[in-house]
């Protein structure tokens, strides 16, 4: 179960978030389901990791003048690249929750299992039979 927090925490240090990754998913869906009930439009948030629109400077040449401008740039791909990370969000603290459970139930059953001198994961499985 370690893993998942190494790899959120990982992705915190990628991301640069300063432990915001944390609680990533947890304000998307809040400003989602925020923007969802005060409009018929859904408008995702703007995000400071993955900006949408940027300027970009370049220069165009001509003869012997070098005219330098700076335009506004659409990135596309970061659209993409939020959902992603926001779906990675949400995949991790699923298998994580998964995990934890699994390990309760685990436990329970051991427990159970000692307790009830070997006797308790036999009756458990005769009644999954």
């Amino acid at each position: 179960m370690w893993k998942y927090f190494a790899q959120i925490f990982l992705l915190d240090s990628f991301l640069g978030m300063r432990s915001e990754y944390y609680i990533y998913g947890l304000t998307v869906a809040g400003s989602l389901l925020k923007s969802s009930a005060t409009s018929a439009t859904l408008n995702w948030p703007l995000s400071e990791r993955f900006p949408r629109v940027t300027l970009c400077d370049f220069e165009i040449r001509q003869l012997d003048n070098v005219h330098d401008y700076t335009v506004q740039c659409v990135l596309p791909i970061n659209l993409f690249n939020e959902k992603i990370f926001l779906l990675i969000w949400f995949w991790l603290v699923f298998v994580a929750v998964a995990t934890f459970v699994s390990l309760l139930q685990w436990t329970s059953k051991t427990v159970n299992h000692v307790h009830t001198g070997g006797r308790g994961l036999l009756v458990y499985h005769r009644h999954l039979n």
